[in-house]
């Protein structure tokens, strides 16, 4: 019995396409906080969730817009989205926590083993925001080339 339920859940197919994606980045997420913590770096552990929050509600009332059969709002939430999102992600976090997390505490207090970890996590998950920033430019595009747009 035990090893059929383990077979099962090894051999089932994944529910999503991106959830070993959605899975790495959890695990980062989760190792970030205790590393973190840990560390003495509350207040990086703290700027880098306050970070991804800001992006995170748009992209919830961009859902909750569509779900309610609002284009007008869904698009304008998600054009918001992904402003957000990419300044946020792709300019504000590398320049300001990772320059300060590689460079800075190098200088500061020098790398230590638990340094290493905790920027590879930090690096980790800048891959991992290129990465879905390419796939809302790849869905924006898709939706004004298919017209799906609806301007006011």
């Amino acid at each position: 019995m035990h090893k059929q339920r383990t077979e099962e859940l090894l051999c089932t197919p994944l529910p999503n396409p991106d959830f070993l994606i959605m899975f790495m980045h959890h695990l980062a997420t989760i190792s970030l906080i205790t590393f973190s913590y840990v560390n003495n770096m509350v207040r990086v552990g703290t700027l880098v969730m306050c970070l991804h929050d800001a992006a995170d509600v748009l992209l919830e009332a961009a859902k909750m817009a569509n779900y309610a059969k609002c284009q007008r709002l869904c698009d304008l939430m998600f054009v918001m989205f992904a402003l957000v999102f990419i300044s946020t992600r792709l300019g504000v976090y590398p320049v300001w926590i990772l320059n300060t997390t590689l460079f800075e505490s190098w200088d500061i207090v020098g790398p230590y083993p638990s340094w290493w970890v905790f920027n590879f996590l930090l690096i980790l998950l800048q891959v991992l925001h290129s990465f879905w920033s390419y796939l809302i430019i790849k869905i924006a595009c898709k939706a004004i080339s298919k017209g799906k747009v609806i301007y006011a």
